[in-house]
């Protein structure tokens, strides 16, 4: 049976001609058809008003409203989604000023160190901090040549509590570390232990292990939320303080007179200490 269309074409429509039928005896009506062609007859309604008393459109509580209700109702709820997108956006920009600003604050700490205190210092609380992380670990590996190898090697492996520099030959969970870039992983709780010894906390969580390729090390931070650091994260201030741990840890590591580990330093230098 031939399908009967119920427009005229666009010089017709300018024209105000009311829609007459056409047979068309090779494709049937489709939805789509009726939806493009509306799309570019934006005054259709506008000459044929009376369809509007006719039209159906449910509500989202079931019963039946005007077209001009349901319109109304469709732009409240894109403002509604406008408004939280924006919302959405200003909390990221409050974000990131201030995980800049400890980002700027921990930069200065890394440049002033000149010794494990001060490095450790920077790390256990400015990095930390920055991260609202729960733990960190900055290993490097025993292999790397430079003058202060000896003296590092001699500090041994054993972390002290607050020590977040470790001196080792392998990475713990080397499998799952990337030396070309920072990734998140989920870790249960003895993958935990194994990457941040001094830690306390049984339960399951996530970090991002941060690779420090012109050091030769690694830097763990830590959280016990399984979904503090996860994939969907953005990077960027993740690489920018893995780059600036990594250009101290090079300079330390190359200074002879000041080496990182030191034997008697059983806790970091404070804030105040640095400043002063």
């Amino acid at each position: 049976m031939p399908n009967t269309k119920l427009f005229t074409d666009s010089s017709d429509s300018s024209r105000g001609d009311k829609p007459r039928a056409i047979t068309d005896t090779t494709a049937p009506l489709e939805a789509a058809d009726v939806v493009a062609w509306l799309r570019t007859h934006t005054d259709f309604f506008l000459e044929y008003p009376d369809l509007l008393a006719v039209l159906a459109l449910p509500s989202e509580s079931g019963t039946t409203i005007s077209f001009a209700q349901r319109q109304a109702s469709l732009l409240r709820k894109r403002n509604s989604d406008l408004r939280g997108r924006l919302q959405a956006l200003l909390a990221n920009a409050q974000t990131n000023d201030a995980l800049f600003e400890k980002t700027r604050t921990l930069s200065v700490m890394l440049q002033r160190a000149e010794s494990q205190a001060m490095f450790n210092a920077a790390l256990g609380e400015d990095l930390v901090e920055a991260f609202a992380a729960d733990h960190l670990a900055c290993y490097l590996r025993s292999d790397i040549a430079g003058p202060s190898s000896e003296k590092m090697s001699a500090a041994g492996h054993t972390p002290k509590k607050n020590n977040m520099l470790h001196w080792v030959e392998n990475y713990p969970l080397q499998e799952l570390f990337d030396p070309d870039t920072a990734r998140c992983v989920t870790l249960r709780t003895r993958e935990l232990d194994q990457l941040f010894p001094a830690r306390q906390s049984r339960d399951e969580g996530s970090a991002v292990l941060i690779p420090l390729p012109n050091s030769n090390g690694m830097l763990a931070i830590g959280s016990d939320n399984r979904e503090r650091f996860n994939n969907d994260m953005g990077m960027l201030f993740v690489d920018f303080i893995g780059e600036l741990v990594d250009v101290t840890a090079q300079r330390l590591l190359r200074t002879p007179a000041q080496p990182i580990f030191d034997n008697d330093a059983d806790s970091p230098a404070t804030l105040s200490t640095l400043e002063g």
